[in-house]
């Protein structure tokens, strides 16, 4: 997503307004109103302590009701109010707003929408991060799958190799070892979502 938006960083009402801050790992962070681009680092996203999402270089967030959690050291875009009003449909400029309200749902759907034994694998690992409180840790075939039971342990071992391969998560088949990273699986939904969005995003650099 960031190579959609990063040309709207260059206009002269981006830099007169906008502000580079750099957040330190379990650093949180809100603000009242605005859209956050993360230009590099980890971030979870908050909304009465229930995770809602987990963003990566190039995600973009619509800011209120959010409590930011960054997992890294980590620099953000903020772009205020004042900014959004100031620009108004100049250089595109609503549809960077709105990408940032509907990246929630997009988010959550497309996480429910995959075939279903990969939904469930990407749910544990998200629901696991919760509970672990880290950004990247392992789990055996054996242990995912006793989680997930009402599927067969060939489903999970055919979902794993293909999310493997799609960079979501690492599958070893040598020793069935599965890692998971917040930092990937944030890459690999940006990267999968993004072509929803691109057509009008690009219109900021027209």
């Amino acid at each position: 997503m960031k190579e959609l938006w990063l040309p709207f960083t260059n206009t002269l009402e981006f830099q007169e307004h906008a502000e580079l801050m750099t957040f330190t790992k379990d650093e949180t962070f809100y603000f009242e109103s605005g859209i956050v681009l993360i230009d590099d680092g980890l971030v979870s996203c908050h909304v009465d302590n229930d995770l809602s999402l987990i963003g990566a270089d190039g995600s973009l967030f619509d800011a209120k009701s959010l409590i930011f959690k960054a997992w890294e050291k980590t620099f953000i875009w903020y772009l205020p109010a004042p900014l959004l009003r100031r620009m108004g449909d100049k250089e595109g400029v609503h549809n960077l707003v709105s990408w940032s309200k509907q990246q929630l749902p997009i988010w959550r759907a497309f996480i429910l929408n995959q075939e279903s034994v990969r939904s469930a694998i990407l749910s544990t690992f998200i629901d696991l991060f919760i509970y672990k409180n880290r950004a990247e840790f392992h789990l055996t075939l054996d242990e995912l799958h006793n989680r997930i039971a009402y599927y067969s342990k060939e489903m999970v071992y055919t979902a794993c190799s293909s999310l493997s391969y799609e960079k979501a998560i690492y599958f070893s088949r040598r020793n069935n070892k599965i890692t998971f990273s917040a930092l990937a699986l944030a890459r690999y939904i940006d990267k999968k979502i993004s072509a929803t969005y691109t057509t009008s995003i690009r219109a900021m650099s027209d």
